[in-house]
């Protein structure tokens, strides 16, 4: 699809502004640019669309620190993380539409290495089911897994029987990354071809969206890369392919808009009809009921549940389909309001909660919450103050703990060797210049750490993960025999703490 220039975009977006008049454009976009200093953002791209125009639309800051030339414009390219998702539900759900699956379908009968801990929850489980969070696992159980690892999809899936289901099958809610790899190897069995040639041929090709990618190995010579930062400092891209189906997506607001577009006109773009409208509307609808945030509760969020792949609730007397994405370094956020013919997406490459202030702040604008007014960036202020007072804490319980000659029960030589994990696979301590290394072995690029002395058979680690603190690995030492380790570094993504590393 030609594009047009930037600047004659940006003057039509402009011109655009007069259409919706209770906006004060200026004054929003003041509010934005302030808000991304105030949260020490790099960078942020936002886009929204009314009435079938996008109407606002702007890039502020950076896309890499490093590079003060680098400026987020409308064509920047970011990971959406778990926004993929809605991505791989509107897939399978246009395979239903066309008679080739069935939303009962059980998901063995298109991938016989399928397998939970359960034997009799294993074999109820749909293809549905996989979409909607009600597996039995908890929130975010397994995505150690996938998440810098050399595993494929197919060996997490058969990985993941190892660990059990806290939760009641189909009655309970545990946000699931692999539940979603699992729909998108279901989209490549029937479908004949990989879930990024699916959703190449099927949506970004015929919607005109060419700067879409499932993979940053595709990304192109000229493409605007928005890199990923921490704390405004920029790590590495991360190849997040064998997490497709849940995460992986790199687009761009421009991108975006289009795609809004196609969702709010229920499966067509302009002229082209691309596929059929019960297949979007079915992927709204609520499944699994789920308790509001507070923040929500306290804008009057009455009620909140998971359709496929994306969150409906009511804001401002409105159905919402809403989806966040966060992965190191980036934080996104989508949201749909049908009745309105509205959408907004925001994306932003630093690990603050601006992208949800961005959110909020236009919802309100565009929902004319005037009556109702949050300083959303106030707010989201306390929660990050909040949230490092957590951290400092964790940090002084480091040093509460250390001592300053530590004995262990073992000569340090005793410790290395080999450990294993029933699910997460192979550990390795080493002995390098005096000095003990651990290595995650499916992760070694993120999870390798100097084992520094502490106190006792407590060793201090920091991962080489950017993302992630300080913590402590404790041995579990008994008569003079090392039996294996165990990792205490507290964090809202990863579960370390159910890790058991015994050693062989």
């Amino acid at each position: 699809m030609k594009r047009l220039p930037l600047l004659l975009s940006t003057l039509l977006v402009f011109f655009l502004f007069a259409v919706n008049a209770q906006v004060n454009y200026q004054a929003l976009n003041q509010y934005l640019a302030k808000a991304r200093v105030d949260f020490g953002a790099t960078g942020m791209a936002v886009a929204v669309v009314k009435d079938g125009d996008v109407v606002f639309q702007n890039g502020y800051g950076l896309e890499d620190a490093e590079n003060p030339s680098a400026k987020v414009t409308t064509y920047s390219a970011f990971g959406i993380a778990s926004i993929s998702k809605h991505f791989t539900a509107l897939g399978i759900s246009k395979l239903v539409s066309e008679g080739k699956l069935n939303w009962n379908d059980k998901v063995k009968k298109y991938l016989p290495y399928f397998q939970l801990n359960d034997p009799v929850v294993t074999n109820l489980m749909t293809v549905e089911d996989l979409l909607c969070h009600r597996s039995g696992l908890i929130t975010f159980d397994g995505d150690l897994l996938w998440y810098g690892t050399n595993y494929s999809q197919e060996e997490i899936l058969k990985r993941i029987k190892e660990r059990p289901l806290e939760k009641e099958f189909r009655s309970s809610f545990g946000y699931q990354n692999i539940m979603f790899i699992a729909a998108a190897k279901v989209i490549e069995k029937v479908s004949g071809k990989p879930y990024d040639e699916y959703l190449e041929e099927n949506y970004f090709e015929p919607l005109g969206m060419i700067e879409t990618y499932c993979s940053i190995d595709d990304f192109k010579p000229k493409t605007k890369i928005a890199y990923p930062h921490i704390n405004g400092t920029k790590i590495p891209l991360m190849n997040y392919d064998n997490s497709w189906g849940a995460a992986g997506i790199n687009t761009t607001t421009t991108d975006m808009g289009i795609w809004m577009r196609f969702l709010l006109n229920k499966g067509s773009y302009g002229d082209k009809k691309v596929m059929a409208p019960e297949a979007v509307e079915e992927i709204f609808k609520p499944r699994n009921f789920v308790e509001p945030y507070q923040f929500e509760k306290d804008v009057d969020v009455h009620f909140k549940a998971y359709g496929l792949g994306l969150f409906t609730m009511d804001y401002a007397g409105k159905k919402l389909m809403q989806h966040g994405g966060g992965l190191p370094g980036y934080i996104s956020q989508l949201a749909i309001v049908p009745e309105e013919d509205l959408g907004i997406i925001v994306l932003t490459n630093d690990g603050s909660s601006l992208a949800y202030v961005a959110l909020y702040k236009l919802l309100d604008e565009f929902l004319d919450r005037k009556g109702k007014k949050v300083n959303w960036a106030e707010k989201f202020l306390e929660y990050e103050k909040l949230k490092k007072e957590g951290e400092a804490k964790y940090q002084e319980k480091l040093i509460a703990q250390v001592a300053k000659k530590p004995s262990h029960s073992v000569e340090s030589i005793q410790l290395v060797g080999n450990y294993q994990d029933k699910m997460y696979g192979q550990a390795v301590i080493t002995q390098e210049k005096r000095k003990l290394i651990l290595t995650l072995k499916p992760s070694a690029q993120v999870f390798t750490s100097v084992l520094e002395p502490w106190n006792k058979d407590l060793y201090k680690i920091k991962f080489s993960d950017p993302f992630l603190p300080e913590g402590l690995v404790k041995f579990d030492i008994q008569n003079g025999k090392v039996n294996g380790f165990a990792i205490d570094l507290p964090n809202p993504d990863f579960h370390f703490y159910k890790l058991d590393f015994q050693k062989q």
